[in-house]
């Protein structure tokens, strides 16, 4: 079955299945930190306590999710 997500759909996600959408689709996010910092990337994993953004520059960075204020989700990855 073949999953079309639009971003009125992604709103009504608990957070578990829209960080599993974001991180299947491969989605490019700007996650926001409570102290202001900026990450951009897609979604690699992500756990009861963490989620690992790849940036893109290839680097992955863990960030605790009681540091996340936002996560915004932009565009599919472009292949």
């Amino acid at each position: 079955i073949e999953r079309m997500i639009n971003m009125k759909s992604l709103a009504n996600l608990t957070e578990e299945q829209f960080l599993q959408c974001i991180q299947e689709d491969g989605m490019q996010v700007t996650l926001f930190t409570t102290n202001g910092y900026q990450q951009r990337g897609t979604v690699c994993a992500h756990d009861e306590n963490s989620i690992t953004v790849v940036g893109q520059d290839g680097v992955q960075m863990l960030i605790y999710k009681h540091a996340v204020s936002t996560i915004y989700a932009g565009t599919h990855k472009t292949a």
